[in-house]
């Protein structure tokens, strides 16, 4: 079998792992966002008059403001997963259960981060780019193989 005939049967999901990975960076951007728009609540906080709790009304802020940022540090390993994966099936190695952990991860990840798109203003469009992003994960997993030898096995 000559080069051009292996690279002619290679596997074609790292294309769909390619696709998925920058999809999924509307997860961390999601966080983003929110933690933005908690730390301006935070830094502009809105006075009531008769609130004599400790932080008043900006208490959910203050909360929201750290676990917000590891949120954001955790969705950032989702498309760095992605890359992973398409990079080793690019390559020719095998991928083994990479795509499944990491759609399981970014799974997880959106159910936090379309609660935090909820919340958002103008959150609708968020929360369309989640559910695409999801959707374009599971098409990777799912995508149907191509019948034949791959690059890995000859």
């Amino acid at each position: 079998m000559t080069a051009t005939d292996r690279a002619g049967q290679r596997s074609w999901d790292w294309h769909w792992y390619g696709v998925a990975g920058p999809a999924s960076v509307v997860v961390p951007a999601v966080f983003l966002r929110a933690l933005r728009l908690a730390q301006w609540q935070v830094s502009h906080p809105v006075i009531v008059p008769d609130d004599g709790s400790p932080g008043g009304g900006n208490m959910g802020s203050v909360v929201a403001v750290p676990i917000l940022g590891l949120a954001l540090l955790a969705g950032l390993v989702i498309p760095v997963l992605w890359g992973a994966a398409a990079v080793r099936a690019r390559t020719g190695r095998t991928v083994g259960t990479l795509p499944t952990i990491t759609i399981v991860l970014q799974g997880v990840g959106l159910l936090f981060a379309f609660a935090a798109a909820r919340a958002l203003p103008h959150g609708l469009p968020w929360g369309a780019a989640l559910v695409a992003s999801g959707l374009l994960a599971v098409a990777a997993v799912r995508v149907p193989r191509r019948p034949g030898r791959t690059a890995a096995v000859q």
